[in-house]
């Protein structure tokens, strides 16, 4: 992620008082959290999709307990195109599959848009 120390900073500040706030149910918390990716470093959801979704879902993972952050292809089975799935991080929580696109979660990774199938 390219940004200069003030943009950070920035960024940080406004990340601790949504953590602050605390108690965001998951779609909440992509809602808001895109909101402080696009007022911060200018990314949409289907941009931070595109280089920063592993900083995306690190950030998700801290504001809502429970979450736990993966590569694609570490979730395929042996029948799945490993390098279709490999390039794209998101989240796992309470079953469904999330990243900037997917607020409502899907409950197959695959179908996800970020992976073309969507």
């Amino acid at each position: 992620m390219l940004t200069n120390e003030e943009t950070e900073s920035k960024f940080a500040e406004d990340f601790e008082s949504l953590l602050s706030a605390g108690g965001l149910e998951i779609g909440e918390a992509i809602v808001s959290l895109n909101q402080l990716f696009l007022k911060h470093y200018g990314l949409s959801s289907y941009g931070i999709n595109c280089g920063d979704c592993e900083y995306y879902a690190d950030r998700l993972s801290v504001l809502v307990p429970g979450c736990e952050s993966f590569w694609g292809d570490e979730l395929t089975s042996e029948e799945d195109d490993h390098a279709t799935y490999g390039y794209h991080c998101i989240v796992r929580y309470k079953g469904k599959f999330y990243d900037s696109q997917h607020p409502f979660g899907v409950s197959d990774f695959r179908e996800m848009s970020a992976f073309g199938m969507a």
